[in-house]
């Protein structure tokens, strides 16, 4: 599990680190303001550049907005190098109190 409250660069950091841990679930935890879309974008390319991936992980990704918690999944479908990273947007954003998420996000 890595987590980041910091720019989308630190994100993408930390979670280049559970790219090389072998594990059967990762989790990334973040938080972003309106950027969700363009985080998900650089996890997907920083997945698709990795070459040592294991079939049957998955990646979870959790992003706590002011708009709510949007979750993400994705299971990786064979060894090596992937051709697309496919993350499944889970059952739309989770309620997140606005001042809960001011906190974590400042």
């Amino acid at each position: 599990m890595e987590s980041e409250w910091g720019n989308q660069g630190e994100i993408e950091s930390d979670f280049q680190k559970l790219l090389s841990i072998k594990a059967h679930k990762k989790l990334m935890i973040f938080s972003t303001a309106n950027q969700t879309a363009d985080v998900m974008e650089r996890l997907r390319s920083l997945m698709v550049k990795y070459p040592f991936h294991l079939a049957g992980e998955e990646y979870m990704a959790v992003d706590i907005t002011p708009q709510g918690v949007f979750r993400y999944s994705f299971t990786l479908p064979n060894n090596g190098r992937l051709d697309a990273a496919n993350f499944a947007h889970l059952h739309g954003a989770l309620d997140c109190p606005r001042d809960h998420a001011v906190a974590v996000s400042g």
